[in-house]
Parts: structure tokens; C-alpha cells; sequence
């Protein structure tokens, strides 16, 4: 059995020998003793300790240098163990020995980690002293155990102590779940064998049911902890920085059913346990040496304690385990695609260990269910879908899990075990393969019949971790695991496209208390079409090939559409979805709104009103499924405009295009809006409004702007006025600024924002009569209190300064240092002279920071152009600042010198 993932064929790293790995540290256990010796034999304790410093540091170079070499982690990890416990050893004997207690009975007992013989270069190391004999005998002992743990400590090592009596140790453990799991894990290192024999029985009876009941509530204590762990470390399956010790599907989950295993029988094997099948224990033995080996690497490239696999540091693993290029693949993909494929077995057998506790009766049933009736050969079995015979077919596997989503259930163990295996039954479902159609039929009912959120999330996470859509789909098989390096997306590939799904079987609900009362509606009104589902399933699928995913991907679900039973028309839709799924997104969030270009670019791409429903759906769940947090009200608000936008103008008539016509309406419209502004006020105002502002910008902002001017009477004196407008259904605050043209004002404004905290969101600005400014800046600050009047006073006084002073040195504001993480995110600028009538388009792409805006408009400031408009967008690490900017004389900028002056001043910015 290969198991649910062929993880060999994503990466092999070779194994050694015991006496290999031994000699790679530089000494064999022989020459250990006699090398302590004599670093033991230093009368001066500075002198010892140098001594002692000299040969640890060897051990840990000879470990680093018989990684590299590839040698296998665990293998080196319980070398570098031994070498520990004969140092241990000696100093325990000459300091026990010289302080003579030899009349007291001790043993020096190894917990944990350090007890099973796994200890890592920076690792802690649990001893109990466990004695027998009077109250104070630990009184008596503690200047000899003191002795014993200076040279440790002194040399580096983290050392945790306790002195106990077997009695009190047990005493101990019946309290506290933790110290029970060390105790669970145990070695020798010196004293008395007698009394850590009697200890160890004592302990076993302590742990196996039924006595006590000790071993069943230490199982469900156990199995909280794992709960909360997972959810305390990120309950996201594929978040791209891992904890490797505590996250989900993580080293310390092998150690779960381990340690489960051990409570049950005594022994850690979960085979003898009954929890797993022997061909599933050598899987989980064969991810746990996986998950060891890029441990051991992260311990070495941190030279410290750190289990948390940052993105900056995953670059250097990958090239310390030794992975190359491989196709399309970077080194630092092949790593985290092993990684995350392993995790995912682990978590698939971690899921059979759980579900077998719970049908054992030794885990409480978190959601029991109704037996429903079921056809033969299922069964409903302790609250769970039972077969009841081997699957004999693809179809019979997936009928099975479409039984569970109908019915919302879940498989029992012994079924779950049935699905790994059955694994070989895809082999045949081949796109040139005619008997496959039934199965490509059940495979899209269960992936476009709508269902609840936790249901498809349970059937999909099958589907992955099993393998069948890698093997149905085997352009999925490729980015499943696949890391996306952008700063921007949370999760690999195949997980974000699993979420997005699932965000769309939570929208097609539309229940009233639904938080996407629009997108529910659509999906209504178009029967929750299956085009879309299926749309969703492939819109990232060609990630890692090169060049445009979308345009890749197009081709590959022309391929892919028919033999899944979709109509000529049907695929037409989902070629169109999969080519432009990003167009919306990338319109509404990086290009200016009220541009009437924007909506002009996307209703030129759109067939019709329904491709344009089915898209805005599309977009909404793309974006939840990036990352935790990733839909905001700013991001609904702005694609829901532009969506709106290119509505209004789908439904225009030829005769109301003209733009003089659509002029004169914008100012009725906005006339019949002021009907208490004196009309000459009113004639005023539309004298210093251009035509494109009248037309591109929104009513109630219109409205905003004129009552202000009215208010103020500015235009006549010809002030500054500055305006502050809180929105607390959005969360942002708009600042409308009038004051006169000059070179500057941007980075001015921009820059007192950026000192005073705040985030800017969206930047508009016109001309307003001759020589003056009329400025919209729309910004938000997460984590204060935005709308605290007081604050928002004192930003208007600094902004009112700067303006009038104009303070800043431009000369003198360097950029900011990057980040480490940073480095992973390339740096891009580019220009479009195609989106807007009026303005060239100039979009950077980079890693964010505090005052990269201000930066930004310094660099547009010494290139000479005049900024219109910008446009922020910031999600993690990465910023998509884009500007709507023109020459000195108002044009579109289209000499490719001009151009590059331009690109090399916002790079020497940003780099």
C-alpha cells in the first residue's frame, strides 16, 4: 500500500545507518567517554566548561554537516541523545558519588522528548530525579543535583529538573495531563534499575483501563489539548507558514496517537492499539521521519528554538535538504509541497485514530445524528456511514460520499481505511477513457449540488486527502500542495480552491440571516448554476505552469467542461469564468471606480448581465477564500460599485451615450438633490467642475462636495478648507481637501496621514477653477478609535499646517528598510494607457510598508507627472498602489523615455 499521497515522488531524502550517522558526528560512542574524561578531569571550572563548550559544538557541527549530507533526521537527533546521556552519566557519578549517596536509592530518569531518545539541537531536557527513603531527602540531594546541572547550563543546554518520589510523581501526574504525558515517555540514565523498574509497572497500571478510569480521561484530555492547540496555532489546514511542532497535522500529532497508543497498551504503536492498520503505521512512521528531517534544518538554520516555518527561511531549508529545480517547480515549492502533502496524510490518519476512539466510546460523540435509512451494503454504525464490503469501483466510492453529504455523516474508521485503498480504483478514470462518464457524473454532483458549508468542507477535504481529484483531475494533482508565494494568498492552491467553493455552497443557502443577501440572490435567480461550481473548481488550477493561470486555465477547462457532461453553451460560460475570474477583482480594487473607463473595460469583456452575476459570485468567494479576514466592507463595497456601474451601463439605451447629454443629466440630477442651494451658489459651483468629474464621480459625493463649498463660501475667497467626513457603516473616514494646485500637495497630504497612523485606502483628486485642487482621500486605522472627534480634529490641524507651511523635505525621506519576509515578494511597475480616456495608468506592485505611498508620490513628483488619482490595495505582505497620473500639460504620457525616467525613479523608491 503507497498510501492516499505518493509523497516519493515529490521528494527523496535518503536515509543512513545507525553507524553511519554515528561516525558523520566525528566520534564513535568509544571515544565519547574517554573525550568527557578529560574535559571532566579540569580541576578549574572555567577551564571545564571551555573544554565541555568545544566538544558539544562538535557534536552539533558533525550533526549539521551529516545533514547536509542527507543522513536521516531521527537517526541523528538519537545520536546526538546518546551523546548527552553518557555526559549525564559521568557527571552524575562523580558528583553522586563524591557527596556520597550512595546509600540513598536514586535513579536519573529521561522525560519526554529526551526520553524517547529524540533530542534536537536546541531542545529541552526533562530529568526527574526519582528517589525513595525520608521527607528531605530531596533537601539532601539538591547541592548535588546543582553540581550536576551547572556544566549543563553552562555549555548552553536547556535543562528542566525535579526531584520526586514515585509515589508523589504519580500523585502528580493524576492532576496534571501534561506531566502524565512525560511520564508516558521514560529512560534510565543512572542510579538504581530496581527502583525505575517498579516505577515504570506502577505507571503502566496507573494508565491502562480500567483501572481508575485514568486511561480514558487522559485520552479526552488529550484530545482537548490537540483542539485547542490547533486552533491556538492557526486551525487553517495549509496556512503557508507552519508551525511545525504544534500545527495541524504537525509532528506533535504523530506524538498525539503515539502517546494515545501508549495509554491504550503500553506500548506507542498504534497497530497494536487497534487505532491503525500496520501498512498505515509504517505511513505515519514514514511522515513522521519527513516532518523530523525539516526540523532538524529549521533548528539549524535559526541556531535556535523556533518551530514556526517562516517564509524567509523556507528558501534556505530547501536548499540545505538539498532540493533543486525541478520543471516549473522552485526548490523552496518542492519543500513546502512535501511538507504540506505529508501534513495531509498525517491529518487523514490522525482523522481514522479519532474516529475509531469515538466509535470505541472512549471519545464523547461531538454532534450525534439521526440513523437515517440507508440502502445495502451501508449501514449506520455508532453514529457513523458504514460499508460494510470493500469498494469494488470509482463509482462505488463516490456514491459513498455522496451518501455522506446527502446526509450529512461521517465515515466510520474501518470505512475510512476502505477509502485509502481504494485509491487504485481511479487508475482507470483517464480522459480518453469512455466507461469513466458515471464517475465524472458523481464526481459533479458532489462538488456543484449545493450543501452546508461543514459538509462540503468535510467531503472535499476527503476528495483531496484521498487523492481522487488528483486523479480525476490530474491538472489538480499539480497544485495540490502548491505554495503561492505572493505575500497575499494564506493557503496552497488546492486549499484556497476547496474554500472558495465552500464559500459558494454558503452563499447559495440564502438564509435572511445570510451576510451575502446580493450574492444569494443572484445565485437564486440562476439556480445556483453548476457552470459556476465547476468554474470555481478549475479558476487556480493552472498555477505553477508559467505565464497567465487564467489563460492556461481557460484551455484546460475547454478540456475539461464536456467530459463532466457540460453543454457547448455551458463550457463557453466556464471558459469565459475561469479566463477573466480575476478581471473584477482586479478592476474594482486596483483601478479607479469612478474612471468611467473602469466600467467601460469590464462590460467590453462581459457577454451579458448573466456572465456578469455569475462573475461578481465568482469574485466575492474568491477573495474570502485567500485568507482569514480578506473580505472587507471596503473590498464588498468598491466590486459591488463597479458591478452596479457596469449594470447601469448595460442598460443604457445609444441615444443616452452621448457626453454632452450625460452631462447636462449629472447636473439636473444633482440640482434636483440641492434644492435648498441658492441658485447662484449652485451656477457657481458647476463653473469650477469639470465635465469628467461631473461624470465619473458618485452623487452622494457630489452633493458632500457642493454643500461644503456652498457652506464655506471658498471659492470666492479662494481658502484652504479641509473636511472631514466619518463613515462608520464602512469604517473609513473621507477627507476632502480644497486648496490650491502646487507640486506636492499629494505627498503632503499622504504624508501626514501616513505619520498620524492611518491606512489610505483610495485617493481622487480634479481640477476646481483655475489653480486649485478639490481632493478626496478616503483612509481607515484598524485597531483605534478612527472616529473619536478629538482625533480627527488634531489630524485636521497637522494637515491644515502642512498645507500652508508645505514642511517636508522632500530630499531628506529616505525609503524604508524591507522586511526578511519582504524578500520573498518581487517588485513590478507597469503602465496602461488603454483603461482610462484620461490618464495613463501606472500600477506597482511591492511589498508593503509604513510610508510607502509617501515614497510612492515622492517618486511621481520627480518624474514630473501630476497625479489624478490613486488607488491602494494592502493584504499582508504585499501593496498594489495604482495612479492615474498625466504629463505637465494634462496628457497621457506615451514616449518610452519618458516612461522609463518614470519606472526608474519609483524602483530606486522601492528597492
Amino acid at each position: 500500500m503507497t498510501g492516499p499521497i505518493a509523497i516519493k515522488h515529490v521528494a527523496h531524502i535518503p536515509a543512513s545507518t545507525r553507524t553511519q550517522v554515528r561516525d558523520a558526528l566525528g566520534v564513535v560512542p568509544s571515544e565519547i567517554v574517554a573525550q568527557l574524561g578529560e574535559a571532566l578531569a579540569h580541576s578549574a571550572p572555567n577551564q571545564r566548561t571551555i573544554a565541555l563548550k568545544a566538544i558539544h559544538q562538535g557534536w552539533l557541527d558533525g550533526m549539521r554537516q551529516a545533514q547536509e549530507q542527507h543522513h536521516e533526521a531521527l537517526s541523528l537527533c538519537k545520536a546526538l541523545s546518546d551523546r548527552i546521556d553518557v555526559l549525564i552519566g559521568q557527571l552524575a557519578a562523580e558528583l553522586l558519588h563524591k557527596n556520597q549517596h550512595n546509600h540513598v536509592r536514586v535513579s536519573m530518569i529521561a522525560l519526554g522528548g529526551y526520553g524517547r531518545g529524540e533530542l534536537y539541537p536546541h531542545s529541552d531536557i526533562d530529568i526527574l530525579i526519582l528517589t525513595e527513603g525520608h521527607d528531605n531527602i530531596a533537601e539532601t540531594l539538591k547541592p548535588a543535583l546543582e553540581k550536576l546541572l551547572y556544566p549543563l547550563w553552562d555549555i548552553g543546554l536547556t535543562v528542566g529538573h525535579s526531584i520526586q518520589s514515585p509515589k508523589s510523581a504519580l500523585a502528580l501526574a493524576k492532576t496534571d495531563h501534561t506531566y502524565a504525558t512525560a511520564l508516558l515517555e521514560t529512560r534510565l540514565l543512572y542510579g538504581d534499575p530496581a527502583l525505575y523498574s517498579n516505577f515504570s509497572g506502577t505507571r503502566d497500571t496507573l494508565f491502562h483501563p480500567p483501572q481508575n478510569r485514568f486511561g480514558t480521561r487522559f485520552v479526552r484530555a488529550k484530545h482537548d489539548e490537540r483542539l485547542h492547540r490547533h486552533q491556538q496555532h492557526g486551525d487553517h489546514r495549509s496556512m503557508l507558514e507552519p508551525n511545525l511542532k504544534e500545527g495541524i497535522g504537525s509532528l506533535r500529532d504523530v506524538q498525539h496517537i503515539r502517546w494515545i497508543s501508549q495509554a491504550l497498551c503500553g506500548k506507542p504503536d498504534p497497530a497494536q492499539a487497534g487505532l491503525l492498520q500496520p501498512t498505515q503505521h509504517n505511513l505515519l512512521k514514514r511522515a513522521y521521519r519527513q516532518l523530523a528531517t525539516i526540523r532538524l534544518a529549521l533548528h539549524f538554520e535559526l541556531d535556535g528554538k523556533d518551530n514556526r516555518l517562516l517564509m524567509h527561511h523556507q528558501m534556505h531549508i530547501a536548499e540545505r535538504l538539498g532540493f533543486r529545480q525541478h520543471r516549473t517547480l522552485r526548490p523552496i515549492e518542492r519543500l513546502m509541497k512535501l511538507f504540506f502533502l505529508t501534513r495531509a496524510q498525517v491529518e487523514l490518519l490522525d482523522s481514522i485514530v479519532t474516529t475509531r476512539l469515538i466509535t470505541r466510546g472512549i471519545l464523547p460523540d461531538p454532534k450525534p445524528r439521526r440513523q437515517p435509512h440507508l440502502p445495502q451494503p451501508y449501514i449506520w454504525y455508532e453514529n457513523h456511514l458504514a460499508r460494510t464490503q470493500n469498494f469494488q469501483s470509482a463509482e462505488d466510492v463516490l456514491e459513498f460520499l455522496l451518501l455522506l453529504k446527502q446526509f450529512h455523516a461521517r465515515p466510520s474508521a474501518g470505512t475510512l481505511e476502505m477509502l485509502m485503498r481504494a485509491k487504485r480504483l481511479f487508475v482507470a478514470i483517464t480522459p480518453d477513457n469512455p466507461a469513466a462518464k458515471p464517475a465524472r457524473a458523481l464526481l459533479r454532483r458532489i462538488l456543484c449540488e449545493t450543501t452546508t458549508h461543514e459538509t462540503f468542507t468535510q467531503i472535499a477535504g476527503l476528495l483531496n486527502r484521498l487523492g481522487i481529484l488528483g486523479r480525476m483531475l490530474p491538472d489538480f494533482r499539480h497544485v495540490q500542495g502548491l505554495t503561492q508565494l505572493d505575500g497575499y494568498h494564506a493557503w496552497t492552491v488546492d486549499h484556497h480552491t476547496l474554500r472558495v467553493l465552500a464559500h459558494l455552497h454558503t452563499m447559495a443557502e440564502a438564509n435572511q440571516e445570510s451576510p451575502h443577501i446580493v450574492i444569494d440572490a443572484l445565485l437564486l435567480k440562476n439556480a445556483a448554476p453548476a457552470e459556476l461550481f465547476f468554474s470555481a473548481l478549475l479558476h487556480d488550477i493552472a498555477k505553477g505552469h508559467g505565464g497567465s493561470h487564467a489563460e492556461r486555465g481557460a484551455v484546460c477547462a475547454e478540456k475539461l467542461a464536456p467530459q463532466f457532461g457540460f453543454s457547448p453553451e455551458q463550457t463557453a460560460t466556464i471558459v469565459w469564468l475561469v479566463r477573466y475570474h480575476l478581471m473584477l477583482s482586479d478592476l474594482a480594487l486596483h483601478r479607479d471606480i469612478l474612471d468611467a473607463g473602469t466600467a467601460e473595460t469590464l462590460l467590453n469583456s462581459t457577454p451579458d448581465a448573466r456572465h456578469l452575476d455569475l462573475l461578481y459570485c465568482l469574485t466575492a468567494a474568491d477573495i474570502r477564500g485567500v485568507a482569514p479576514n480578506s473580505w472587507t466592507a471596503w473590498k464588498a463595497t468598491v466590486i459591488a460599485r463597479l458591478y452596479e456601474r457596469a449594470q447601469e451601463l448595460m442598460k443604457l439605451t445609444p441615444s443616452a451615450t452621448d457626453r454632452n447629454e450625460k452631462k447636462t443629466t449629472a447636473i439636473s440630477i444633482l440640482r434636483a438633490a440641492l434644492p435648498d442651494m441658492p441658485t447662484r451658489a449652485f451656477a457657481h459651483h458647476i463653473q469650477h467642475c469639470s465635465g469628467e468629474y461631473l461624470l465619473s464621480t458618485t452623487l452622494p459625493l457630489q452633493i458632500e462636495h457642493a454643500k461644503m463649498m456652498a457652506s464655506t463660501g471658498n471659492i470666492a475667497k479662494r481658502e484652504s478648507c479641509i473636511t472631514l467626513l466619518p463613515d462608520p457603516e464602512d469604517a473609513i473616514v473621507r477627507l476632502v481637501l480644497y486648496t490650491g494646485d502646487y507640486t506636492g500637495l499629494i505627498a503632503h497630504a499622504v504624508g501626514v496621514l501616513t505619520e498620524s497612523g492611518y491606512s489610505i485606502v483610495t485617493l481622487k483628486t480634479f481640477p476646481y477653477g483655475e489653480n486649485r485642487s478639490l481632493m478626496t482621500v478616503w483612509f481607515h486605522n484598524q485597531g483605534k478609535a478612527l472616529l473619536e472627534t478629538r482625533r480627527l480634529e488634531s489630524l485636521k490641524k497637522r494637515l491644515s499646517t502642512a498645507i500652508r507651511h508645505r514642511y517636508i523635505n522632500f530630499d531628506n525621506q529616505q525609503p524604508a528598510e524591507q522586511s526578511s519576509l519582504a524578500r520573498t515578494i518581487t517588485s513590478k511597475v507597469t503602465f496602461d494607457n488603454t483603461v482610462s480616456r484620461r490618464a495613463t495608468v501606472i500600477e506597482v506592485q511591492t511589498y508593503n510598508r509604513t510610508g510607502l505611498l509617501f515614497d510612492l508620490a515622492l517618486a511621481l513628483i520627480k518624474s514630473r507627472v501630476s497625479i489624478h488619482a490613486a488607488k491602494i490595495d494592502t493584504v499582508g505582505q504585499r501593496a498594489m498602489d495604482v495612479f492615474y497620473v498625466c504629463d505637465r500639460f494634462g496628457l497621457k504620457i506615451y514616449d518610452p523615455t519618458y516612461l522609463e525616467n518614470i519606472h526608474t525613479n519609483i524602483k530606486a523608491r522601492i528597492s
